[in-house]
């Protein structure tokens, strides 16, 4: 991923300085999925730089919401399932109209998945066994936007994602669980 964006990065510092125009953008968004066939929602947030309007390259993470006390593993209390990701991602813009755009982006990164005990059964433990299973993930994040210009410099979006991962190996869990098409919305800030 990094060679990828060096390469990138070289190719616009061959052109002409004066003709590459530089900016920024910042974004926060939510998307529905499932996570062991119930409903759970990722929060995700992305910053990036932004050549000439078109190309991008940034960082962004992602964090799953996923309010459920569980209890299947253990018998001495209730969990929850923690998951997040970050990573770097590329993003080329497609401008449809003033005032409609589709972007089309690619985000690789690491992450973690744990099973932690709810606050109230952590209390009687050792801060080690606090987390019931614990492994890391790499994760690539394929996802497309339509988004619809509100002000000058705020957009507003529908998303759709698909996310690939390496195999998880959790206790009593499916290893590609984390594999799942999503959909939601997403605001945007520019600075153009």
């Amino acid at each position: 991923m990094f060679l990828l964006a060096a390469s990138f990065i070289t190719t616009f510092a061959q052109d002409s300085v004066s003709k590459t125009k530089l900016g920024l953008y910042g974004s926060i968004g939510a998307n529905y999925s499932t996570y062991e066939s119930l409903p759970a929602y990722w929060l995700n947030i992305k910053g990036g730089l932004v050549f000439n309007k078109k190309f991008v390259v940034g960082v962004g993470a992602s964090t799953l919401y996923f309010d459920r006390n569980l209890s299947r593993l253990v018998n001495d209390g209730t969990y929850h399932v923690e998951a997040a990701y970050s990573g770097l991602f590329l993003e080329y813009l497609f401008k449809c109209t003033n005032k409609t755009k589709i972007s089309i982006s690619w985000l690789s990164g690491v992450g973690i998945l744990q099973y932690r005990y709810d606050k109230e059964y952590r209390d009687t433990k050792e801060w080690y066994q606090e987390i019931i299973d614990r492994d890391s993930f790499v994760a690539n994040d394929l996802s497309a936007e339509f988004l619809f210009k509100i002000s000058p410099k705020w957009w507003v979006g529908a998303n759709i994602s698909g996310r690939l991962s390496s195999p998880v190996k959790i206790k009593s869990t499916d290893e590609f669980v984390l594999r799942r098409m999503s959909g939601g919305v997403v605001f945007r800030y520019e600075l153009f």
